[in-house]
């Protein structure tokens, strides 16, 4: 990559200098300030000490603090990817398992400070064997400077956590940046880079490369799908270490080309791998001790959630008082208009759904997905295939519910998403919102960037298909229909066009 860019840039320089020489007015520039071209000549030629690899290493730099005060400007104000932090965080709850809940708290601790400082230890008592007292320098003060930089910005903008019911890990103190984050791109990225320089296999020195970024992002990955940080304070402390192991990365590269190297290692290179071996064993039993001993925090229950009471004359007029009439995407934009309202408990919803024909949908997790995917490649049947998440209210969809149509493929379907709302009615009935609509096919291009279904338009049509499939099972007291937009032209979260008269069906269980 640096060979690539080098020569792009040695490329475009000749080719300027070539392509104007005969322009009198270039030749007047450059006669007029000789300085300032001899300057920037030799900020583009690899031999000089301060030249190339300077000049790259300050540009990728400078790169990633840009996107740091980028992310930062947005927080003060309220823009797009900060108003998408709480869909985003509550999206990954979606595909919270018990099993996939401990590697996630496995990966996390990996960027805890006690591992992180046992870490510096075990690589630090490695580089002073080998003599490479640079190199420790930069370690130390790369994780140092790291633990600093992450304090001293949460103390001055001090951003509250995500207030989540379900955090599964213990937090405090501010949430920007994500100390975790940042920590683990200036110790594993710098750990990256050492042993990128000292293995000889070229596979596998990329290899090492590709195995250090994923652990990298998976860490924070980590801490979003935990609830410990919003997605913003992750991609931010990407950013600010990016920057921050660039700098340091190009400043051991100039040191390693244009000067002394270290002096001889006090160990063969054999006795040298056995204490590394010994360090790294060390590292790794204290890790498992404090994985083992720092268990996931026990979730609060959804359920106790306060409910408000709402008549049910009363829900065609204060229902969507404080709530939201249309569903959302990711980054908060209106879509869908609600167009069913269920009044029920969860187990009437349910049973007026199963007698009507109509299934349960699968959460999203791999395996679903996979079954999806194959589905989907072959036009096979998946009769409880989960769909893309919904948003409504800042959360994706509580559950959905589908019925296949006469050709027994997943590629097309009847679909409902339903949301829960805090109000309950006689009864205890709970008041649930959703959206239904008619997947008519399966598009490889939409504006998620992922294969989603296409929609039918005429998503009053799916409204009335629905409800009639209810009130033929016997479950149904009573159905109205109430306003809820302005007839409305629009889009979905898939860029699909729909058309609506902006009522929805407000269905009474019985």
């Amino acid at each position: 990559m640096f060979r690539l860019i080098k020569s792009v840039c040695q490329s475009a320089w000749r080719g300027a200098s070539r392509g104007v020489a005969h322009d009198a007015e270039w030749r007047h520039f450059l006669a007029r300030h000789p300085r300032l071209v001899k300057f920037i000549r030799r900020r583009l030629t690899s031999d000089e000490e301060f030249g190339l690899y300077l000049t790259i290493g300050t540009v990728v730099a400078a790169f990633f603090v840009y996107l740091f005060f980028g992310v930062t400007v947005d927080f003060i104000g309220p823009q797009p990817i900060l108003q998408s932090d709480l869909n985003i965080i509550n999206l990954l709850q979606v595909l919270r398992g018990p099993a996939f809940n401990r590697v996630m708290l496995l990966v996390t601790d990996l960027g805890e400070w006690p591992v992180v400082f046992a870490g510096v230890a075990a690589v630090g008592a490695v580089l002073a064997l080998d003599r490479r007292r640079y190199a420790l320098m930069a370690l130390i003060v790369s994780v140092a400077g790291a633990e600093v930089f992450a304090w001293l910005v949460g103390w001055i903008i001090q951003r509250p956590r995500p207030e989540l019911v379900n955090v599964l890990v213990h937090t405090h103190g501010s949430s920007f940046p994500s100390s975790h984050t940042l920590v683990s791109v200036a110790f594993y990225g710098l750990l990256t880079y050492f042993l990128f320089r000292k293995i000889r296999h070229r596979l596998l020195r990329w290899l090492t490369v590709v195995a250090g970024a994923a652990l990298v992002m998976t860490i924070g990955f980590s801490r979003v799908y935990l609830g410990a940080h919003w997605p913003s304070d992750v991609f931010a402390s990407y950013a600010a270490g990016a920057a921050w192991l660039t700098a340091l990365i190009t400043t051991l590269e100039i040191r390693r080309r244009y000067r002394h190297r270290d002096p001889a290692p006090i160990l063969s290179r054999r006795r040298l791998m056995a204490y590394a071996a010994v360090a790294g064993a060390l590292w790794s039993g204290f890790f498992l001790a404090y994985f083992v001993s720092h268990p996931l925090q026990a979730v609060t229950d959804e359920e106790q959630a306060a409910s408000f009471y709402l008549a049910p004359e009363e829900i065609s007029t204060r229902l969507f008082t404080e709530l939201p009439r249309q569903s959302e995407s990711i980054t908060g934009a209106t879509k869908e208009p609600i167009n069913v309202i269920m009044v029920g408990t969860r187990e009437q919803v349910n049973k007026a759904f199963t007698d009507a024909g109509w299934m349960l949908t699968d959460r999203i997790n791999p395996k679903s997905f996979c079954r999806m995917l194959a589905a989907g490649l072959t036009n096979g049947p998946y009769p409880t295939g989960p769909g893309i998440p919904a948003f409504w209210n800042g959360r994706p969809n509580d559950f959905a519910y589908e019925q296949s149509t006469l050709r027994q493929t997943i590629r097309e379907r009847h679909h409902v998403h339903f949301w829960s709302t805090p109000f309950v009615t006689t009864g205890e009935r709970r008041v649930w919102v959703g959206t239904a609509h008619y997947d008519k096919g399966l598009k490889l291009k939409s504006s998620l960037f992922v294969p989603a279904h296409s929609i039918d338009p005429a998503v009053d049509k799916e409204r009335e298909k629905t409800t009639n499939d209810l009130a033929a099972t016997g479950n149904v007291e009573k159905t109205n229909l109430m306003g809820v937009v302005d007839p409305t032209l629009g889009k979905n979260e898939t860029g699909d066009l729909f058309f609506t008269d902006g009522q929805a069906a407000l269905v009474f269980l019985r």
